[in-house]
């Protein structure tokens, strides 16, 4: 177990290696990394909480990130994250890179990235609050072979849900990417050329990779798009609450409805809508 307060850790690979064990990051404090990563967190029971902060990548690619490995020999999911507060962020790349299974929440705080604040690939991830911003104006996927093999693949999106389990490959020691992701948001604020952004990697199979995607709360702008669906994406109506600055009709869950003015479009629960006479 480790505790850190008042304290400033630089590594020039990473700054922390969470392998199995817990890690606490309080109030002034700064973690930085010079290399890959600020944090890398990976194997069953490995616990990081971040109650304030500044969580910092600016050369190399993650401020946070696990491992998708998923063999029978190396296993590298079971993690926990909880974020309550403090700054996280990549200059060059993505803050928050979640490949592995495991359970993330987070509660607030200021999260960005040059290409996605936060990637998710596997897992449980709950958004109750915060801020969440992509800086990069390249939107989109990276699907060329070097991209596809491993590694985050998306740009241009607060949020990315990458889909790219293989079939009959979400279950611990199948190798390739556990998926079975479960995404709640409920709150907060993510800003980008896209809010959030959901993908299909080609030949993969959505239903192994995302058992649910929710979302019942928060801000969403994009300078093209609130939310974006990859075509072939089909569980697609998942929108039942929030604010968006473009139309997003297309994803609204059922009994639920929309109201717009001046371009903004508030999403609501239709058995609460009062009519007046």
């Amino acid at each position: 177990n480790l505790t850190i307060n008042n304290s400033n850790v630089t590594g020039g690979y990473e700054a922390i290696e969470i392998d199995g064990g817990t890690v606490e990051i309080n109030e002034n404090s700064t973690i930085e990394g010079k290399g890959v990563d600020a944090i890398y967190i990976h194997d069953n029971g490995a616990k990081l909480t971040v109650n304030n902060g500044n969580i910092i990548n600016n050369i190399g690619y993650f401020a946070i990130a696990g491992a998708g490995d998923n063999g029978s020999d190396n296993y590298l999911g079971g993690t926990e994250i909880n974020i309550i507060n403090g700054t996280i962020s990549a200059v060059k790349g993505t803050a928050i890179y979640l490949p592995q299974y495991g359970e993330v929440k987070i509660e607030g705080g200021s999260i960005t990235g040059d290409e996605t604040a936060i990637e998710i690939e596997s897992g449980k991830l709950n958004i109750i609050g915060g801020e969440f911003n992509a800086t990069s104006t390249e939107f989109g996927l990276d699907r060329t072979p070097d991209h596809i093999g491993g590694g985050s693949i998306a740009s241009g999106s607060a949020i990315a849900v990458v889909c790219r389990t293989d079939t009959d490959k979400n279950h611990e020691g199948s190798g390739g990417y556990y998926g079975n992701m479960d995404i709640n948001i409920s709150g907060g604020t993510f800003n980008g050329v896209c809010g959030i952004a959901k993908y299909l990697v080609d030949g993969k199979d959505e239903a192994d990779s995302i058992n649910n995607m929710s979302i019942t709360g928060g801000t969403f702008t994009g300078t093209e798009c609130a939310v974006s669906v990859d075509e072939y994406c089909k569980n697609n109506k998942f929108i039942s609450g929030g604010t968006f600055n473009t139309d997003v009709t297309s994803y609204l869950a059922d009994g639920t409805a929309y109201s717009s003015d001046n371009g903004e479009y508030t999403v609501y629960s239709a058995t609460n809508k009062i009519t007046g006479a």
